[in-house]
C-alpha cells in the first residue's frame, strides 16, 4: 500500500526539480550571451597569440639579417686589416655564426689562401695577425657598446718591426673613419709618431711631448 506522505514527498520533489528547471530556463538567455562573450574572448586571446607569434618570427628574421650584415662588415674590415698589415701572407677570415638554443656564438677562422688549408691559431698565428684581428675586434664590439674610447695599456708591444708601420697606419685610418679615440699606454717608442698627441710621465709628473722632440729622441737611439 501507497502511504499518502511518501506521495506528497515525491510530488514536492518533482515540483521542486521542475522549479529549478524553470529558473535555469530563466537564466539561458543570460547564460548564453555569457558564452558568446566568453567566446569573442577566446578568439581576441587566440588573434593576439597569432599576432604575437609572427612578430616573434619576424623579430628572429630581424635579428639575424642584422647580425649577418654586421658579421658581412666584420668579415670585410678583418680581411681588408690583413691584407694591408700583413703584407708577405695571403690570409682571409671566415667567420661562422652558429645559434644554440637561442645562444649565439661567432667564430673566426684563418685560411691560408697561397696553400689552400686553414690556419692553426695555437701555433700558425704570429703576433701581427693576433694584433690586427683583436684590435678590430675590440673596436666592432665597443661601437656595438655605443663607445668611442678604447684604452690599450701596453698592448702590441711584441708586435715585429716589420708590421709596425702598416698596423699603426691602418689603425690611425680606421680609428678616423669610425671617430674613435684610442688612449695607449706604452713604454715603446715605435709607437710615438703615429700619435695625434704624446704625454711622458716621469718621476709622477705629466708632460706633452712635442712631434719634433720624439724625432730627435728617436734619432739619438
Amino acid at each position: 500500500m501507497i502511504d499518502s506522505t511518501d506521495i506528497k514527498n515525491t510530488i514536492d520533489s518533482v515540483n521542486y526539480n521542475i522549479s529549478g528547471v524553470e529558473t535555469l530556463l530563466e537564466q539561458l538567455p543570460f547564460i548564453e550571451r555569457n558564452i558568446e562573450d566568453l567566446q569573442k574572448d577566446l578568439k581576441t586571446v587566440d588573434d593576439r597569440i597569432s599576432f604575437l607569434a609572427e612578430t616573434k618570427t619576424f623579430y628572429i628574421k630581424a635579428v639575424d639579417l642584422m647580425y649577418e650584415e654586421s658579421i658581412g662588415a666584420l668579415k670585410e674590415t678583418l680581411n681588408t686589416a690583413l691584407q694591408y698589415v700583413i703584407t708577405d701572407k695571403n690570409y682571409s677570415c671566415n667567420l661562422t655564426l652558429e645559434d644554440k638554443r637561442g645562444t649565439k656564438n661567432l667564430y673566426i677562422s684563418i685560411v691560408d689562401n697561397d696553400e689552400g688549408f686553414e690556419v692553426d691559431w695555437k701555433h700558425g698565428v704570429g703576433q701581427g695577425i693576433r694584433a690586427v684581428l683583436s684590435f678590430v675586434l675590440k673596436v666592432f664590439y665597443l661601437i656595438n657598446q655605443n663607445s668611442r674610447i678604447l684604452l690599450l695599456d701596453e698592448k702590441y708591444s711584441t708586435l715585429s718591426d716589420q708590421y709596425v708601420s702598416r698596423f699603426f697606419e691602418f689603425v690611425k685610418k680606421f680609428t678616423e673613419e669610425k671617430e674613435f679615440i684610442i688612449i695607449c699606454i706604452t713604454h715603446d717608442p715605435r709607437f710615438m709618431d703615429y700619435a695625434d698627441k704624446t704625454f711622458l710621465v716621469a718621476d709622477g709628473n705629466i708632460h706633452e711631448v712635442l712631434k719634433d722632440s720624439v724625432l730627435e729622441e728617436k734619432q739619438k737611439k
